[in-house]
Parts: structure tokens; sequence; C-alpha cells
């Protein structure tokens, strides 16, 4: 049993090291060297500007097919890079609830899928556009950041209350899911830090984003109300005690 309880400790710890890794790195703060332009409110700056047909190069694929680098996404790492570079942004009230511009959100879909591996930044007026962005991506996923697989496992583990059970979920998921959700679930961790400000509470932001994150994949209506609470709680707990569930990962910073 020691053995095992060792075994988890140093799986639970790789896992978390490998987020912070990633987060060690100069990836969510903006350094530009030339004017950007601005556009009704939203722009995407891309390496090269790309005049071919539009594909879906990060929206509706599976999330390993999506262009990475330190072994994240690409338009994750830019879109939360967004919203934390700017004291303002994360303080926003109601961000992530309060639904952008759709036509604006539609467009900055299409740009950054027309930016490809090349997408290096966003620089957006309306943050309310960027929050509609980052949840149509994580919606459109493939599969859910927390598979479908794993759906009546997490559920279970909710309903009775077992944290170690939640734990262990979340180390036997994919590496490439772990570390996405690792830093979704910090960055929201972040935002809720400042719900005096945002009113966006760990609850809050569990309601908005349960149904991108996990979701069955038969989603009948009895079992979508039968089940929603307990996912709504397993997300909020995860928000909440974050240092819990995701140990040594590194707590999110404003730039400067």
């Amino acid at each position: 049993n020691n053995n095992n309880n060792n075994n988890k400790d140093n799986n639970n710890n790789n896992r978390a090291s490998e987020a912070t890794e990633t987060l060690s790195k100069p990836v969510y703060s903006h350094s530009r060297s030339e004017s950007i332009p601005k556009s009704r409110g939203w722009f995407i700056w891309s390496k090269k500007n790309n005049k071919k047909g539009i594909q879906n190069i990060y929206f509706g694929v599976p999330i390993e097919n999506c262009p990475s680098k330190s072994g994240i996404p690409i338009v994750f790492t830019v879109m939360v890079d967004y919203f934390c570079s700017s004291s303002s942004i994360p303080l926003t009230e109601g961000i992530f609830r309060i639904p952008g511009v759709s036509v604006d959100v539609q467009k900055l879909r299409d740009l950054v899928n027309q930016a490809g591996s090349s997408l290096t930044s966003i620089q957006c007026e309306n943050p309310h556009n960027v929050a509609g962005l980052f949840k149509l991506w994580l919606r459109e996923l493939l599969e859910p950041l927390i598979p479908f697989s794993f759906y009546d496992s997490f559920i279970a583990a909710q309903r009775s209350k077992n944290d170690q059970q939640i734990q262990d979920l979340l180390l036997q998921l994919p590496a490439l899911n772990h570390r996405v959700l690792t830093v979704l679930i910090q960055f929201l961790y972040f935002v809720s830090s400042n719900s005096s400000i945002n009113k966006m509470t760990a609850h809050n932001l569990a309601i908005v984003f349960c149904p991108d994150v996990l979701r069955a994949k038969e989603e009948e209506l009895t079992a979508v109300m039968r089940d929603m609470p307990f996912a709504i709680q397993l997300l909020s707990s995860l928000i909440s005690n974050f240092e819990h569930f995701f140990p040594n990962a590194t707590i999110f910073q404003l730039a400067t």
C-alpha cells in the first residue's frame, strides 16, 4: 500500500511539474516590436497572412491535432495570454458569462484557423469576444477536455464526494488533456480570486464552463438534468481547491 501511495504521489508530482514547466516559459507575456492595427474590436496577429481557404485547424478537431507549442495547443496559450496581458481584463464584470458579439466571435474563429501554427497573439478591444472564442474552442473539441469515457466515473466520484477518487481520475486522463485542464483550472482559479470585482465566483465559472469541459457522449435530457448538479459541483470544487487537486502548479501572475 505504501508503494502504491508513493507511486500516486510521484505521478501527481510529475504531471504537476509538466504543467509548471510549461507555465514557467514566457508564453503569457506580450512583447511586440511593431504597431498592430485594430479593426472593429478584433484582430489576430500572425507571422504570415494566409490568403488561402479557411480550414478547421483548431476548431472541431481532436485536441491532439491542434498545432501546439511546449505541449499546449497554441490557440489555448494565446487566449490565456490575452486574458493575463492586462490587469483590467480578468477584472471585467461578467467575464465568460456575458456573451461576445457573435459575428465578431465567428470572425475571430476564422482568423485563428487561418493563422494556424503561425498564430502568436490576439489583440481585441472587447474581452467578451475573446471569452466567447475561448468557450467556443473548448465546446467544439471533437471530445471534451475530460473525455467521454471518464464522464460516468467523475460524476460517480463527485456524487460520493470522494476527493481521492477524483484525484486518481485526474491522473488517468491523457497527458495532453491533463496539461490543458491544469492550465484551465489554474486560470479559472485566478479569475475567481477576483470575484469581488468581476462577479465570477468558482460556482459561476463552473456553471459557464461545465457543458464545454465535462459532458456525456449521449446527452439525453433526463440524464443531463440528473447529472448536471454534480458536474457543476465537481468543476466548482476543482477551481476552488485548485492547489489541492493540482499540487505544485504555478499560480497565475498578471503581466506588468
